[in-house]
């Protein structure tokens, strides 16, 4: 998809150019939050595992990859630190996943709405998988429907930045149901309970939802890939379940450190006699677990309950400030719904060291710093 683009290393030019930006603009690393100790302590043990790790030299690149990503973690939270800054920060988050949602949307009709068994195939690079990238778009979906509901800028004078929002809140589940995966597909429905929930006139919601719901079934055209899961004819089932039995077996053998970073493929065949077994574990908490030992499952799994903390004392400290800030308040439900998101469609997926789930943690702990700093309303 969209081949001018294929040879770009964008993640070297983003993360250049953020470099640039910081050195330039004489910036200093001024956002302290609890987060940013718990992801050092994350990367210092997955260093702790790469050192152990059954085979050192896949536990390098991996390693390597997340290191990039710290460094692009405290560069974002001390770039990010106006509203404007995030405002615009946000549209072009959204921007990156319209385009493969709507590529997806797009194809999905053109065909009829056909797409055969495998669906369609829109991502590239890290999220050439289609997992992985319905995975991306469901955990953009929560704040790509909360700020549809804004619109605090133009582009250009003359194109309302509210209508993309709105595009990526309606393409992003017709483009996960395209790219037939089941796990992000449950994840947006799992979102949308989240939104009910949160929903000051919960009536309507849960008629919308309702709505939504039967639309979103008309529109998938294998439903008898849904109707066999957990069933004998559902072999991706039946794989992962043995993918479960080996990792529950390498725990036992690896408990502290995991067997390393990408290493789960070594572990795969010593404790499974079967050729045909995947080498992933298709889960990002069996991933955390099997690579990094318990410790960097429970050092994971807080730093995502450190997300809801950081979006709750967000909307707290407006209020307590009295700022009707509807940017910001919207925000901070968003990043909740895009979390939950990620919880749900990552339990099929083994996406720990892509930066899907990290941008996320850099947005919230750069909404509560901005949150922070805002004056108090006389």
């Amino acid at each position: 998809m969209y081949a001018i683009l294929s040879g770009l290393p964008l993640a070297q030019i983003a993360i250049i150019g953020s470099i640039i930006s910081f050195v330039l603009e004489r910036r200093k690393l001024a956002n302290y939050n609890f987060q940013n100790i718990l992801i050092l302590l994350f990367l210092f043990w997955m260093f702790v595992s790469y050192l152990f790790s059954i085979d050192r030299e896949s536990s390098w690149q991996p390693l390597v990859d997340f290191i990039k990503v710290i460094v692009v973690y405290f560069l974002l939270i001390n770039i990010i630190n106006e509203k404007q800054r995030l405002y615009w920060f946000a549209v072009v988050l959204i921007l990156i996943h319209l385009k493969f949602s709507q590529f997806l949307t797009r194809g999905m009709l053109l065909r009829g709405i056909g797409l055969g068994k495998s669906g369609l195939y829109a991502g590239a690079g890290l999220l050439s998988n289609p997992g992985d990238l319905a995975t991306a778009l469901a955990t953009v979906f929560g704040i790509s429907y909360y700020l549809a509901k804004l619109d605090h800028a133009r582009l250009f004078n003359f194109f309302k930045v509210q209508w993309l929002f709105i595009a990526g809140a309606i393409t992003i589940p017709i483009g996960i149901i395209a790219s037939n995966t089941r796990g992000a597909l449950l994840a947006i429905a799992v979102s949308s309970l989240g939104i009910v929930h949160k929903s000051k006139r919960k009536f309507l919601a849960v008629l919308l939802l309702i709505l939504a719901g039967f639309v979103l079934i008309a529109l998938i055209p294998n439903w008898e890939r849904y109707q066999q899961t957990g069933t004998d004819a559902d072999t991706t089932t039946q794989i992962r379940t043995r993918l479960l039995r080996i990792s529950l077996q390498m725990l036992e053998e690896y408990p502290w450190t995991g067997g390393g970073p990408n290493n789960f493929v070594f572990v795969d065949k010593s404790f499974s006699s079967s050729e045909k077994v995947k080498l992933v574990q298709h889960n990002i908490y069996l991933q955390a677990a099997t690579e990094l030992g318990y410790p960097g499952l429970l050092l994971f799994v807080a730093i995502i309950l450190g997300c809801f903390y950081n979006h709750r004392k967000t909307r707290r400290i407006l209020i307590e400030k009295k700022l009707d800030d509807s940017f910001l308040h919207a925000l901070s439900h968003g990043l909740d719904i895009s979390i939950i998101g990620f919880m749900v469609s990552a339990f099929f997926v083994s996406v720990l060291y892509y930066p899907i789930f990290w941008i996320f943690v850099i947005i919230g702990v750069a909404l509560l710093d901005i949150a922070k700093r805002l004056p108090v309303k006389d």
